[in-house]
């Protein structure tokens, strides 16, 4: 019989809000690893019970096929770890707080799948503007407090639907675990104001944005993130206008 060895490791670098949780959870049941993988304030903590041939198949799957936007700087193995805990399977388990130090990534723009879903008139988030999954989406600018979590986010007033909260919970679905998932019944609504804060009437909200933005006007965009001024850089008196109102007559907007 194989010797079963008790291991913590240590993953640093940009490794939460890319789905590397969820990316170790299916390596887990790929080798059949037994165990846990949890956030902490220093990055994703990995603790096993495995053989020495199941251990290297998984230092070797996280070294080479890691989520494509997670940035690893560090994976440190605690040799001869005490774990009395006895595991059964192998789960995501809630983040653990510690000195903060983990990497968070900026907002990555919208992937093809997600393009796809929300240019599908069959596809339940057809035209809705707040579409993400693990691959895309906001990150540094929603996030609140590390570890990364949804609680931890701007998105934390938005309970997700039961089919949102059932692709959270799927370990095959690409929204497994994406921390901004929703959709049109729970997440947040496109709205267009005036500059008295009063709604504007209009079948289609992103294309009289366009429409106001050709007329010269400026747009204050707010995301689930922040705000972003716009207007047209080809207008000049809009342009002249944004930077009164900034107090930037010669300084990038950048």
């Amino acid at each position: 019989m194989k010797e079963v060895l008790s291991k913590k490791i240590i993953i640093t670098g940009a490794v939460q809000g890319v789905g590397f949780r969820p990316f170790v959870y299916k390596i887990a049941q790929q080798f059949n690893l037994l165990g846990e993988v949890y956030n902490n304030s220093a990055g994703v903590v990995i603790v096993t019970q495995c053989t020495q041939t199941q251990l290297d198949n998984l230092l070797l799957s996280l070294n080479n096929d890691a989520p494509k936007l997670s940035r690893i700087i560090d994976i440190s193995i605690v040799e001869n770890y005490q774990d009395d805990k006895v595991y059964k399977d192998f789960s995501i388990s809630k983040s653990r707080k510690g000195k903060a130090s983990a990497v968070v990534l900026p907002d990555a723009c919208i992937c093809n799948d997600c393009i796809d879903d929300i240019t599908d008139k069959n596809n339940r988030r057809y035209g809705y503007a707040f579409t993400n999954c693990t691959n895309c989406g906001p990150r540094f600018s929603i996030i609140k407090q590390i570890p990364y979590d949804r609680k931890s986010t701007s998105m934390s007033v938005f309970p997700m639907c039961k089919q949102c909260e059932k692709e959270y919970q799927n370990p095959i679905d690409r929204r497994f675990h994406a921390q901004p998932n929703a959709c049109a019944d729970c997440g947040p609504q496109l709205q267009l104001t005036d500059a008295l804060g009063k709604d504007v009437v209009t079948k289609n909200i992103v294309e009289k944005t366009a429409s106001l933005l050709k007329q010269g006007k400026i747009v204050a965009i707010k995301g689930i993130g922040g705000f972003h001024l716009a207007c047209l850089a080809s207008i000049e008196s809009a342009v002249v206008a944004l930077r009164e109102r900034k107090h930037r007559k010669h300084k990038p907007f950048g």
